[in-house]
């Protein structure tokens, strides 16, 4: 092949290159279809304290709506469409923590907003209450413990609203189990960033550097698709359980999970004494639990998911006169035989419907338990 045949292969090469390089970047102001600039990748969003938060301000999409979610920097969710986000004065504030499920989609459908709505609607109009939504993705009593030291004296709610998930048990025992931080007296005090997490985001910041896009698209892709499912597996080892697989298990019983169980019995605990102490009063806490549909709905052989989760909080909460409220009963009453209705469809998570459905039942609970402590309050 002559010099000339490879001098022309050359340039068209470098047009080729080129051309791949402008629509890259074209695409990127207009989309991006492929984001290649990373702008919500941050190592921020990692803690040495609480493991992961919340921070600024992110978007999806879930079922053709866009879901716009916004976090001060201690992690609670900015709503300023809402009136619990104005600065009344005197105004009983309610912190509200859980994981996904108390974080809700966009603002406008979340547990405190629709606890906010429905009391403003019916019991409590026109009195002044501001929820404080603490809520993230995958939080645990383990972490739950470290995040109260830091909310509750920052914040001083009034209330405490905690909502415990199915997930929980598998949280503390398999995510955070290894990055928990103890004291001198064994007492939590911080579960460490995941190590892969880190990994994951600190790669993405070094391909933010590259000055082309297209060796940025290579190594997102690389990085992706090849690189963490390879350090994932390798990290997960071969005991790669999944958080729900307690519950799942139909061969699952007490005995078998002792260890397990016991361990998470001993993080809610920790989390009891926590709010107590943190608080002051036992009445100004309030656990919560929802069920998954498969605890309301069972498979073709009649089985029920376990109740490991639900019956170690009621065990916890009745030992420390602590209120709890296990919504299952209720909610098989709510949705009768439509519980699919409810539920996002292959997916763990209560639908807009069945998340307002949980909510308003909720209400009725909370306004038995703050309706006291607000008439104190004005009385003085």
């Amino acid at each position: 092949m002559s010099i000339k045949i490879l001098f022309k292969l050359f340039l068209l090469s470098l047009l080729i290159l080129f051309t791949l390089e402008v629509i890259l970047r074209f695409q990127q102001r207009i989309g991006p279809i492929i984001d290649l600039e990373f702008e919500k990748v941050s190592l921020g969003c990692l803690s040495d304290l609480i493991n992961h938060k919340n921070i600024g301000e992110s978007t999806s999409f879930f079922n053709g709506r866009e879901i716009r979610k916004v976090y001060d920097k201690n992690g609670i969710r900015i709503d300023k469409s809402a009136s619990n986000y104005s600065n009344y004065n005197h105004t009983f504030k309610i912190l509200c923590m859980g994981d996904s499920t108390m974080e809700g989609f966009d603002d406008e459908d979340t547990i405190p907003r629709y606890i906010q709505e429905y009391l403003q609607k019916t019991k409590m109009r026109g009195v002044p209450i501001r929820f404080l939504n603490a809520g993230c993705s995958s939080y645990s009593p383990a972490i739950f413990i470290p995040q109260a030291k830091m909310l509750i004296p920052l914040l001083k709610p009034d209330f405490v609203l905690i909502d415990i998930d199915e997930t929980d048990l598998g949280d503390d025992f398999i995510r955070y189990k290894d990055l928990i931080v103890r004291d001198k007296i064994g007492k939590i005090i911080a579960v460490r960033r995941t190590p892969i997490n880190y990994l994951f985001l600190s790669v993405f910041m070094q391909i933010k550097r590259q000055p082309l896009y297209l060796t940025r698209l290579f190594s997102k892709i690389y990085h992706t698709r090849i690189y963490m499912p390879i350090v994932i597996k390798r990290y997960r080892g071969k005991d790669n359980q999944h958080p729900l697989s307690f519950s799942w298990d139909k061969d699952g019983s007490y005995k078998k999970y002792t260890t397990e169980i016991s361990f998470f019995e001993n993080n809610l605990t920790e989390l009891v004494e926590t709010f107590i102490d943190l608080m002051g009063e036992k009445r100004r806490i309030l656990f919560i639990y929802h069920p998954h549909l498969q605890h309301i709905n069972p498979d073709t052989s009649g089985f029920y998911w376990n109740s490991f989760v639900s019956g170690t909080i009621k065990k916890v909460c009745k030992k420390y006169q602590i209120a709890f409220y296990n919504a299952t009963e209720d909610l098989k009453t709510s949705f009768k035989n439509d519980q699919r209705k409810y539920y996002i469809t292959n997916d763990m998570h209560f639908n807009y419907e069945g998340l307002k459905v949980y909510s308003d039942l909720v209400s009725d609970r909370l306004f038995l338990m703050i309706e006291p402590l607000i008439k104190e309050i004005n009385k003085n």
